[in-house]
């Protein structure tokens, strides 16, 4: 140990007590600089790298800032148009007296930045960059689906959009009924989990994290309640999803109940009896399968244990929803995969839901915008922090050579665990097989593709994870639904023929133990040039959560779809993702009678220069980033902390940025009090208000009676129609601080009625 680093001496290991977030090589001492996180993990570092992956997981499915030109956009009035640039424009505008004699006229001069959007027949489109909220990615549920732009101005676009939304609104009618009827139906809580539990939860030899708490949390909730629980817990593989499930049915059968797990296949089936029957080990409770790999002795045994309560927790296939299966007192069903089963098995599983406790979860992460938009019809968990302990995996690209791929298979053996390569062309993975055979002979190879007799292919598979084989040569089968901690190696064959989102999923069935995994991708001298920048994004970003970013549009409109059913899928092409998910939103408010205010997208007619300079900001996607941020944000306080973020990294703000944040809060200003159109003028401002909006004529009675000099309401039938404010022309000069004045003085006036009405 040393005191200080100038006391290291070059060719031994020395240590230091300080601190290094990163590491560092100082060439001209010969030293190396490695902080222990480097080595051991751990850490603040490893709290701060949670922290970031959690961002990346709430992070939207495709901002806006990632638009290249030529990409398609959807505007939510105008459709599918495709974008072409930001374009910055002159304004010359005459300034007149208020009363409309054209005396004293005066041009002012500005400029502010547009979104250029290009539709059907080369018609153009400026959006300004205040309001990009209008605005979405254009993401399809299919990849190969066929963008069609719209005519601007045409119908075709409104008629897609309703035929969407009455979708939507016969899918949210059905499952606030099936929500309905659950909270009708009545059972016994199961109240506070008691001691075997909490040894239970005791005996974990990991912390939870965050999510995995917050899930654990909300289902013991569930479970006190009186009506039967329906959640579905979303998460990545290896994210804790079956610990969460495990406590989950240590409550129910501490409470005397039975417990159910279902899976789609024998071997997950397989998997899960013997997670369960290891974590289980040394508690009072029996668990025992059904599925075909029992003989119909031993099933039949299974069953009458279920109807006589000799067993606590089966785990099994679809064979226990057969009419046959009886049970002493079933409380919890765990549905693993539910979107795997068919159309039959899932009417079974309905009739469960209005009965039972249901805990349903999936692999698929879905974004949490598709959460919010469902509150109140479907109770759903995100699990989007990895396990503490999970490393990154290793990734890297090579040639098909026999030296590199025997190393690579022959450093898994040597550490005691087991490989999967993938090669995904049936009619010649035998002779690939063969071939890896002859070059790693002391490792024992099996085969694997979807075409194989199911029986066989899950006999293949069961006999790997029971460690019979060390490398299964197979199709990219093990994409998803495989649980096998004790592969730690990927070889991936024909690497630069799989799409991004496929890669990643692929990459993540390995190191999900506490060992690092590793990720082979085999290309040939020769790819094409978006086959090498997939490649290059997969082995740049391989800290945890980070493939997800890389993958986020493709995995969670896939998870949208399982979620909701196949039949959805059209409907995401038709619209596009954002724009689905808004009507989806509306159609769940329309169904639960919450009155959805017309959306308000507000014209702010203010002369100054609004925009993001050039030389501050060189990169126009970045820029176009910050323009989404900025308009996207939906309230005062969320427009000042974007631009604290901006000064906390540019310092000091340029008057046309500052005005360009001004127009911004403004404009979530108007959108809060229903103002459609902000005017301008010499001596005052006109606000015009929408006629079910919270600035009514109440409060412009209040606020004239506080300022008559300034404000004037103009009134028709009982309704606000217009604000005028008057200014001063010093006041005139900041036209934004004096707006920001206006509407604090809206909020007071509305306090001022609300603490009247009240009393």
């Amino acid at each position: 140990q040393i005191k200080t680093p100038a006391d290291a001496v070059p060719g031994r290991l020395c240590l230091a007590v300080g601190d290094l977030p990163n590491g560092f090589v100082a060439d001209a001492s010969g030293l190396a600089f490695l902080p222990a996180t480097a080595l051991f993990g751990g850490g603040v570092a490893a709290q701060r790298r949670l922290e970031r992956v959690h961002a990346l997981f709430e992070r939207s499915i495709q901002t806006l800032a990632q638009l290249k030109a030529g990409d398609p956009v959807v505007h939510r009035v105008h459709g599918i148009g495709r974008y072409v640039g930001l374009q910055r424009i002159s304004f010359t505008r005459p300034e007149g007296p208020a009363d409309g004699t054209g005396a004293s006229f005066r041009h002012v001069t500005f400029e502010q930045d547009f979104v250029k959007l290009e539709y059907r027949d080369g018609a153009l489109l400026f959006v300004p960059a205040t309001g990009l909220d209008v605005l979405s990615s254009y993401t399809p549920a299919s990849h190969d689906h066929e963008v069609v732009l719209d005519r601007l101005g045409g119908q075709t676009w409104q008629i897609r959009r309703g035929k969407v939304r009455d979708r939507l609104l016969a899918m949210a009618d059905t499952m606030l009924r099936q929500h309905a009827r659950r909270a009708l139906a009545t059972r016994p809580g199961i109240g506070v989990p008691g001691p075997m539990y909490r040894a239970f939860s005791d005996r974990f030899p990991y912390d939870e994290t965050p999510d995995q708490a917050a899930a654990i949390h909300a289902i013991l909730d569930d479970l006190a309640g009186e009506s039967p629980m329906d959640r579905l817990v979303c998460g990545d593989v290896g994210f804790g999803k079956t610990e969460v499930a495990m406590r989950a049915a240590m409550a129910t059968v501490e409470a005397g109940r039975q417990v159910a797990i279902l899976c789609p296949t024998t071997v997950l089936a397989y998997q899960h009896l013997h997670t369960f029957q290891k974590r289980f080990q040394g508690f009072p409770v029996r668990v025992g399968m059904m599925s075909r790999f029992n003989s119909s002795a031993e099933n039949a045994v299974v069953m009458e244990a279920l109807a006589d309560r000799k067993l606590d927790i089966v785990v099994g296939t679809t064979a226990l929803l057969g009419p046959r299966v009886k049970f002493a007192e079933l409380g919890l069903l765990v549905i693993d995969e539910e979107h795997r089963f068919g159309v039959k098995q899932k009417d079974r599983i309905k009739r469960f839901r209005s009965e039972v406790d249901v805990l349903a979860m999936s692999a698929t992460p879905i974004p949490r915008t598709l959460q919010l938009a469902l509150s109140g019809l479907r109770t759903i968990s995100l699990i989007t922090t990895p396990p503490r302990d999970r490393l990154a995996v290793r990734t890297s690209v090579a040639r098909y050579t026999e030296s590199r791929i025997r190393d690579a298979i022959v450093q898994e053996l040597e550490r005691g665990g087991q490989t999967f390569f993938v090669h995904n062309a049936i009619d010649t993975l035998p002779s690939i097989t063969d071939q890896l055979r002859g070059w790693v002979p002391e490792a024992r190879f099996a085969m694997a593709h979807g075409q194989m007799d199911e029986g066989k292919l899950e006999r293949v598979l069961v006999d790997f994870v029971e460690r019979r084989f060390d490398v299964l040569v197979c199709t990219s089968i093990v994409e998803s639904g495989v649980h096998m901690p004790t592969v730690n190696t990927m070889v991936v064959n024909r690497a630069d023929t799989f799409g991004l989102a496929q890669l990643y999923q692929l990459r993540g069935r390995v190191g999900r133990a506490a060992v690092r995994g590793s990720c082979l991708l085999l290309v040939p001298e020769v790819t094409t040039a978006e086959s090498r920048r997939r490649l290059r994004a997969l082995t740049e970003h391989t800290e945890i959560g980070a493939g997800f970013q890389i993958a986020a549009a493709d995995l969670e409109i896939r998870g949208g779809g399982n979620l909701l059913g196949t039949s959805q899928s059209g409907a995401i092409d038709e619209v596009g993702f954002d724009a689905w998910l808004e009507l989806l939103q509306e159609a769940v408010h329309e169904i639960q009678g919450v009155l959805d205010l017309e959306r308000i997208d507000p014209e702010i007619e203010v002369p100054v220069p609004a925009f993001i300079p050039d030389d501050l900001i060189t990169d126009p996607v970045e820029r176009l980033g910050w323009y989404r941020r900025l308009s996207s944000a939906s309230t005062v306080a969320n427009v000042d902390a974007v631009v604290e973020e901006l000064e906390g990294r540019l310092g000091g703000l340029p008057e046309p940025l500052q005005n360009l944040a001004g127009l911004n809060a403004v404009r979530a200003s108007c959108v809060e009090w229903s103002v459609v159109r902000v005017r301008w003028l010499k001596v005052r401002v006109i606000l015009e208000v929408h006629p079910n909006g919270r600035l009514d004529a109440a409060r412009a009675a209040e606020l004239v009676a506080r300022h008559p000099k300034r404000f004037e309401a103009k009134v028709e039938a009982g309704e606000l129609r217009e604000l005028s404010v008057r200014f001063t022309p010093t006041e005139g000069e900041t036209p934004l601080r004096y707006l920001r004045w206006i509407f604090g003085q809206v909020a007071k006036a509305g306090e001022a009625v609300s603490g009247k009405r009240a009393r």
